[in-house]
């Protein structure tokens, strides 16, 4: 993959309002950006790594990080059980900020 085809974008509140930072902002503001109307991200880990440069093990870590913080529920698919479901906690975010302002990176 050319990293210089892909991007992730940064929201505001992701910063200001949920106060993250280093790896824990840049997987966060992918699985925000893959999740879907209802907040779920279907995105397997080899993805994340691929788009992040992460390890796994930093992967697993920082979403288990981000799930105790109670940002994301981190679940098993009903479909296929090989499969994780990441979603995102309503309570932490409001979906709607998809529209607001956020820089790239």
């Amino acid at each position: 993959m050319d990293p210089r085809r892909y991007y992730i974008k940064v929201f505001d509140f992701m910063v200001k309002d949920l106060k993250l930072k280093g790896y824990e902002l840049v997987i966060y503001a992918l699985v925000f950006s893959l999740a879907d109307s209802d907040g779920m991200c279907y995105a397997k880990y080899s993805y994340i790594c691929e788009r992040t440069g992460c390890g796994v093990n930093t992967v697993v870590r920082v979403l288990k990080k981000l799930e105790k913080s109670g940002l994301i529920d981190i679940s098993e698919s009903t479909v296929d059980k090989r499969r994780t479901v990441i979603t995102l906690k309503s309570s932490a975010v409001d979906t709607s900020n998809r529209n607001n302002h956020g820089f790239w990176i």
